[in-house]
Order: structure tokens, then sequence, then C-alpha cells
């Protein structure tokens, strides 16, 4: 009787090939299903990180649109001298057809704006015409306008490379903000009231800056601070506008130019004073957005946006530089 036991308890334990295979394909199949759903989530996410980044060229496309709209209407309010009227419109928003290719019921392809997607953007325009360009401005006068000392506005001028001249050393600033904070040259945190007389968008790109400035648009304190005179004699500048020439302003001052905080002398050939009784030179910012509409809310939105600095040459308006900001930063604005 115990033989007969131990022999069935051997058999119990004996292992059957049919049950170890089955075994081993279960597990593999889990182990195919395991990298099915991975490749297949795989393909998601590069399908959606393509979408994205087709988002973001599209975007970019559109804020140059922007840039377009901006620059027409600019142009018509300036040849109507209603320039003022139209940033005091600011910021213009303006609504573009998204387009999409739609397949047809004979096979074939068309565009069609899409009713899921959503482009929307705003516009900012400054006048920039009456104030100094940061990259070309004596440091008397910087001394003044940015009411620092002048040890610290002759190392801002310092700082800057020789105009005509490849240099390693020094750099030409692209925003007036690089001058203040941390990792600037003046410490303190910048006062907005600054970049009501300061610019460097004006007047060319700040590789090759050219110094600019419409006497008959700017304000009392640069008018103080660039011709060494009170705040009484500034006034009497301005109500004495539109002036024609520098030496309308010689003659009104009865003053010696060797007494201005600027170079008369070789003022045509180191300044340019366009003496216009308009504003003709101006900053747009635009940024754009585009997202996907579902039920009325927008999801997944896509920002792009551009800063260009615009002069008016015979009457038309010529982008002297511009730049993109980056998406970080428009949302942290």
């Amino acid at each position: 009787m115990r033989m007969i036991f131990i022999k069935i308890q051997k058999n119990s334990w004996k292992p059957d090939n049919k049950g170890v295979a089955l075994i081993i394909a279960i597990s593999l199949l889990g182990v195919f299903a395991l990298l099915g759903m991975y490749y297949v989530r795989d393909g998601e996410t590069e399908i959606k990180r393509t979408a994205l980044l087709l988002d973001e060229m599209r975007v970019r496309e559109y804020a140059k649109t922007g840039v377009s709209s901006a620059l027409v209407e600019l142009e018509k309010a300036w040849k109507s001298d209603t320039t003022q009227d139209l940033l005091e419109k600011c910021p213009l928003e303006f609504s573009y057809p998204y387009y999409k290719q739609v397949h047809k019921s004979d096979r074939s392809l068309s565009l069609e704006p899409s009713d899921t997607m959503d482009v929307r953007v705003k516009v900012w325009i400054t006048d920039e015409s009456g104030k100094i360009n940061l990259n070309c401005t004596p440091a008397s006068v910087l001394q003044k306008v940015l009411n620092i000392n002048g040890e610290t506005a002759r190392r801002i001028v310092s700082n800057l490379p020789n105009p005509g001249f490849s240099s390693s050393s020094g750099k030409w600033f692209y925003l007036v903000e690089e001058l203040y904070g941390p990792n600037g040259m003046i410490q303190e945190k910048i006062d907005k009231k600054i970049l009501n007389f300061v610019s460097t968008w004006n007047a060319g790109n700040p590789n090759t800056p050219i110094p600019y400035l419409n006497v008959n648009k700017t304000s009392v304190e640069i008018l103080m601070a660039l011709f060494n005179i009170s705040s009484e004699e500034a006034q009497k500048v301005i109500d004495s506008r539109p002036l024609k020439s520098m030496n309308d302003i010689v003659k009104l001052l009865e003053k010696s130019p060797m007494g201005f905080n600027v170079k008369v002398d070789d003022m045509s050939s180191n300044w340019q004073f366009p003496f216009t009784d308009r504003s003709n030179s101006f900053k747009i910012i635009v940024e754009a957005e585009l997202s996907r509409v579902v039920s009325g809310k927008k999801y997944n939105p896509v920002y792009a946006s551009k800063e260009v600095g615009v002069v008016f040459v015979d009457g038309s308006p010529v982008v002297v530089w511009n730049r993109s900001i980056p998406a970080e930063k428009i949302k942290n604005r």
C-alpha cells in the first residue's frame, strides 16, 4: 500500500509537457502584449510631439502675419496722420483662419478653415521717435536721463563695441532692461518710466546702431539732458515746434552749441536728427496664440512672439531689426 502511495505521489509531481508549453505561451503573449502597448504608447507620444512641433512652426508664421498686419495698419495711420489714434487703440487684435486639408467625395483634397483650431494675435505699437538710443548716446546724456552718476554712465559707454570695428569685448544692448538687475551695470530694479525716454529699437539694428532722435517728438527731460538746458528752456523748444534744423534750436536757445551734451559740428555724420513733425520710429510687439477648441473651451495653447523695430523712410515703413521671444517668456509676462 505504501509503495502504491509513493508511486502516485511521484506521478503527481511529474511535469506535464503540455502544461509547461501553455505557461510559456501565455508568458510570451504577455510579454508581446506589453511590448505592443509600449510601442503603441510610444507611437502616440511621437504623434503628439510631431503635432506640437507643427503647431509651434505654424504659430511662428502667424506671428509673422501679425507683424505684416501691424505694418499695414501703421502705414495707413502714418499717411493719414492718425498714428496717435492707432497707438491708443492698442492692443490691436486679429483673428486668422486655420486651414486644414479636407478629403472630398471625388477623392480630391482642398484647404478649408478649421472649426477646431483657433488663432488669436495681439499687437502693441509704441512710439520710439522721441527716445534716445542707448547704444549711441554720450555718457553725459545717459547720466541725466537714467539718473545715474557719471562713473556708471561712462562705464556703460565704455563697454559698448566701437562702431565700425569688430570687437571681442563689449556688447550692444538689445533691451534697455539689460542694464538693470543683478547681472546689469545698474544694480537696482528698473524704473519703468525710463522706457519712455530710452530705446534700443529706433534707427537701426543693435549690431550697427545709428544715433537717432526726433527733436520735434521728444520730451522735456531729454531736451534738458541733450542740450544742457533748464526745464523752462526745454519747454520753450517744445512750444516752438516744429523746428526745421539744428540751427533753429541754436538760435532759439541763444546759446553756443559748445555747451551742449552732443557735438553739433559732426551732427550730420554721426547723429540722425530727423526734423519732422511726425513720429517716424516705432516698436511693434506681436503675440500669437494657437489652440484647439473643444466644446467652446481652449486646450493646448502654443505661443509665439515677434518684436520689431520700424523706421519710416520716404513714407514707407522699414523693419530695421526684429527678434523672436521664447514661448516661456511670453507666458510669464
